[in-house]
């Protein structure tokens, strides 16, 4: 429920096999630029393979011109899908020079979808948890989209704000290898559990899609052992999440 296909120069490839194998995959994009383009790569035109729109908060610059072209770019897309991401805001220490262009590109993208149609958001949220509920209070978004916090790595008492307000979590082999990943996909409620891989790295070049399926079922087998449910159960739940959240 959150990779990126189109960071592989064989993403068609990658598309093709994942059709094959009857897997559910949302692959988001970094920037509107390059959507048109991953549409394009990946085929999309199918129900079990979406292509987000998103505007990552690493790809903001600290030239507002810049971020406005691009922003009136992601509104022009916007009519086309109803699958949003990777959206987010990132206040890590290494990325708090744009913070204050992040926030105003998240601000004008929640603000649009606030009339759009029900859709699915995958987000990206370091260290910013109180600014991004604020303005997803704001505008309404939780009572029309389904928000997915991608990687979540917020405090218990975030966690929990977002479970009230009926957020879905995707976790990833990374988030599970960490003590405190582990206990939050222990305590999110199973009906709000997805699964991701958040691959592959962005200069990966070809990319393998036996390593991308392992990965996916490493996660499934490690999510399943700290579930204490069988990997079967927990596949037909997360699917059944999974239909539950794509709009």
């Amino acid at each position: 429920m959150h990779c990126h296909l189109d960071f592989a120069s064989n993403a068609r490839e990658l598309a093709c096999l994942a059709r094959q194998h009857k897997l559910c995959v949302f692959s988001t994009t970094v920037s509107p630029a390059d959507y048109e383009k991953a549409c394009a790569d990946l085929l999309c035109a199918d129900a079990a393979l979406r292509v987000g729109l998103g505007f990552h908060p690493w790809w903001v610059s600290e030239d507002p011109a810049q971020n406005n072209e691009l922003v009136e770019l992601f509104l022009a897309k916007l009519s086309q899908t109803t699958t949003i991401g990777e959206i987010g805001l990132d206040a890590a220490a290494r990325h708090q020079a744009t913070f204050e262009h992040q926030r105003a590109v998240f601000s004008s993208i929640i603000t649009a979808l606030r009339n759009h149609e029900p859709s699915t958001l995958s987000l990206h949220c370091i260290r910013s948890h109180d600014v991004i509920f604020e303005l997803l209070d704001a505008a309404k978004i939780w009572d029309k989209h389904a928000v997915i916090f991608h990687w979540f790595s917020g405090s218990s008492d975030d966690l929990v704000r977002a479970r009230i307000n009926g957020a879905f979590f995707s976790v990833n082999a990374h988030m599970l290898a960490t003590k405190r990943g582990r206990a939050y996909a222990q305590a999110i409620p199973l009906q709000s559990l997805l699964v991701e891989t958040d691959w592959p790295p962005e200069t990966c070049g070809i990319a393998s899609f036996e390593e991308w399926h392992q990965l996916l079922e490493n996660t499934y087998a490690t999510l399943a052992v700290i579930r204490k449910i069988s990997v079967a159960e927990l596949e037909q739940q997360l699917a059944a999440n999974a239909r539950r959240a794509l709009r």
